[in-house]
């Protein structure tokens, strides 16, 4: 045992009998035996409690060497840990690199972009770390080439070593200059829509204005954004007016804000905006007037449109492949498929499985010439099976001659009748016969 350990024992023993003897009401120089047991348990008990604040002390320090290094060796990128003092404790070989010998405060101070507000985001991480609480920040620093970095810094204090703050750092330098550049590219897109020459909109299936840009909304005589919110209902003037889904193309007359109609050629479509429909829609202002010579033709066609869409029959038209290239409203509600849908599909599709063959039949006949039109009885497949009489006959061309004299065939149209609950009363008339 060493001298001075002895020697400190021996004072300790020495003060413990003093002690215990005035306890026992005896002189400092004529203490008995029993004044010495009692001094030899106050210096084990004091002992005993110097052995254990040393053993905590050393399991308070455990994290701060092993547990703390483990727990920054786990991680790829910079992590650190700093004492109260912001003294690095231990580090990782990315925060190695990255810090070199400061602490990561400093290091932060030292190279913050001031062109990017550096300095404000240090100091918030920095009172972050004074006043021991969680904090994250963007963190734009500048390299020894002079470019400029991104970096992720998290700071938060350690729960195993009270005093001590657990510092991380990410470079999210490629992902900040991505989104920059696709940012960039939508305000370019968003200026390119706005001031387009020509008006463009969208609504949603209720009809809501999504989106109007400047031109657009000036010729109705509103900001942009008085539009948004308002139903296209309210800004149009004629009967005319764009269905609610699906491609569609026509003249529509608008109302503006001063009551004056303004008339335009629109061209719409659709798309899905996350589960939502909207429209794609342009509008030519004066597009009609601008061509007088095919003004009324345009008009018939508006007309005929009109009359095709509200007509009481299923209609569908076909190209010379039989697929469907029109069809009116009656028929998107027969086969309860949307227009949008139905172009470009197959017009013998829509019919159930058994009754293909005969329909498939009489189409090529007519779309041959063999036949000038042809009349049947067909199911129409769908959520439920309609029963139809259908008649399927030629579209010609008018004027289109072919070197017999007779017209040229451009496709097929099919009229289909609802006679479902014809043929169920006759089956139950059958019956009680």
């Amino acid at each position: 045992m060493p001298a001075n350990t002895l020697l400190t024992a021996a004072l300790w023993l020495a003060a413990a009998a003093v002690a215990a003897g005035l306890i026992l009401g005896i002189a400092p120089w004529a203490v008995p035996g029993s004044a010495l047991a009692i001094a030899c348990i106050i210096v084990a008990v004091i002992g005993a409690a110097v052995l254990v604040s040393r053993a905590r002390a050393r399991l308070l320090g455990a994290p701060a060497t092993a547990v703390l290094g483990a727990l920054v060796d786990t991680s790829e990128s910079p992590a650190i840990v700093t004492d109260a003092s912001g003294a690095v404790v231990c580090l990782n070989t990315a925060a190695r690199e990255w810090l070199g010998t400061i602490a990561p405060l400093a290091h932060l101070q030292a190279h913050a972009a001031l062109d990017f507000d550096g300095e404000d985001v240090v100091t918030r991480l920095r009172q972050a770390a004074a006043t021991m609480l969680a904090a994250s920040a963007e963190v734009p620093l500048v390299n020894a080439s002079g470019d400029t970095e991104w970096y992720e810094v998290s700071v938060r204090p350690l729960a195993m070593a009270p005093g001590h703050m657990f510092w991380s750092a990410v470079d999210i330098t490629a992902r900040r200059t991505i989104n920059d550049i696709l940012n960039h590219e939508r305000q370019d897109l968003s200026d390119f829509l706005y001031l387009l020459p020509t008006g463009a909109y969208s609504v949603d299936v209720d009809g809501t204005f999504r989106f109007a840009n400047h031109r657009f909304a000036s010729w109705l005589g509103y900001d942009f954004e008085e539009l948004i919110g308002r139903r296209l209902e309210d800004v149009i003037a004629g009967t005319n007016r764009p269905q609610p889904d699906g491609e569609w193309q026509g003249e529509v007359l608008f109302r503006a804000q001063s009551g004056e109609t303004v008339p335009a050629l629109v061209l719409q479509s659709t798309y899905d905006d996350v589960g939502v429909t909207r429209t794609r829609t342009l509008v030519i202002r004066d597009g009609v007037r601008r061509d007088t010579d095919a003004a009324p033709g345009r008009i018939a066609y508006e007309r005929f449109r009109a009359l095709f869409d509200a007509a009481p029959m299923a209609i569908a038209i076909a190209d010379p492949d039989g697929i469907v290239v029109d069809c009116n409203r009656a028929f998107e509600k027969l086969v309860d498929v949307s227009r949008s849908a139905l172009l470009g599909s197959g017009l013998v599709d829509r019919l159930v499985a058994e009754d293909r063959k005969t329909f498939t039949s009489e189409l090529d006949k007519v779309l041959t010439g063999e036949s000038d039109g042809a009349h049947f009885d067909a199911r129409v497949g769908g959520p439920t099976v309609a029963q139809t009489s259908v008649f399927v006959g030629p579209l010609s061309a008018q004027g289109l001659k072919a070197e017999d004299g007779s017209n040229e065939i451009e496709g097929a149209v099919a009229h289909f009748i609802d006679v479902t609950e014809q043929k169920n009363l006759e089956v139950q008339f059958a019956q009680a016969q």
